[in-house]
């Protein structure tokens, strides 16, 4: 009947006021060997590496700490963690990749390596839930030639190991499933005209 009323509301996802630092590096670096005679002069090598470190904490909705905040903005602690925090979602420690690759007239070609550390990936039906996506490295291959001003052929193979996705839930090693897709492989054409 027009009387303005105060209630508190529950949300899913608490935050804090607490100031989080985030800090790290970042070294990359290429190289062709253009100073090679003939076909050799197409080789060359790239690489990249982060490295990340972060105090950021995401608890986890079931057994992280948590607090109700309070009309007055005071805080409530509700419950105590028995599980250690989680980093920022996406966030990985270490991340490597390297490259050798092959350019020459109408042909290119190159082996990737990628490698990443385990990182926190919420599940979108229930984002404050802890799950770690496994530390895996990756190899790949691309090759492509150019047919024609036209046209170009291109091969992607993807995963070439069959390395599979493990997941864990709460902490690290507490595998809830492990995902397999094998190998992929993309033949493509692409045309311009």
């Amino acid at each position: 009947n027009g009387t303005a009323t105060v209630f508190p509301v529950s949300g899913i996802v608490q935050t804090s006021e607490e100031e989080s630092g985030l800090f790290g590096i970042e070294v990359t670096g290429s190289h062709r060997f253009s100073y090679l005679p003939g076909y050799w002069s197409g080789f060359g090598v790239k690489g990249s590496y982060n490295w990340v470190n972060s105090d950021f904490e995401f608890q986890d909705g079931n057994y992280g700490e948590s607090v109700t905040r309070n009309l007055d903005g005071s805080t409530t602690q509700r419950s105590v963690a028995i599980i250690p925090s989680a980093d920022i979602p996406g966030l990985s420690e270490n991340v490597f990749t390297g490259t050798a690759y092959y350019s020459w007239d109408k042909f290119d070609a190159s082996v990737i390596y990628k490698y990443r550390d385990s990182y926190l990936q919420p599940y979108t039906t229930s984002i404050d839930s802890i799950r770690y996506v496994g530390e895996r490295g990756l190899w790949e291959a691309r090759a492509s030639y150019k047919v024609n001003k036209n046209f170009r052929v291109s091969l992607e193979a993807l995963n070439i190991t069959d390395e599979p996705r493990t997941d864990s839930v709460y902490v690290h090693g507490n595998t809830n499933q492990v995902l397999s897709y094998g190998p992929r492989v993309f033949f493509g054409i692409r045309g311009k005209f």
